[in-house]
């Protein structure tokens, strides 16, 4: 699956990038929108991914690769600390606000209908 993916956005990123080179200045942003079917930052990345596409990353890494082209980090999450008991306050973490659905809630006609 992974080697279609990136058989796939290489292919429609060089077809992306030779007709940016044919299409007058300006004129670009409205030929994605009316032609393809993704938004213009995946055109842009599509195009960039095969434009670098012999990059050791590329060839290396795809996953990484792609992370990179996107602007995505894996996130780096520090552990949550443990509950202290003398910190540990109840009414902080207890659901306030009213009463809440009720037990009919969702019974009645859908709108959609």
């Amino acid at each position: 699956m992974q080697k279609r993916y990136r058989e796939d956005i290489l292919f429609i990123g060089g077809k992306l990038a030779k007709m940016r080179d044919k299409i007058p200045h300006g004129r670009w942003g409205r030929y994605i929108e009316s032609t393809f079917p993704l938004s213009m930052k995946t055109a842009k990345i599509w195009i960039r991914a095969w434009e670098n596409r012999g990059s050791d990353l590329a060839l290396g890494d795809w996953a990484a690769y792609m992370r990179a082209l996107w602007g995505n980090e894996p996130k780096k999450l520090k552990a949550p600390k443990a509950a202290e008991s003398e910190d540990w306050d109840q009414d902080d973490h207890e659901q306030s606000g009213g009463e809440g659905f009720g037990a009919g809630f969702g019974e009645e006609t859908p709108l959609w209908r």
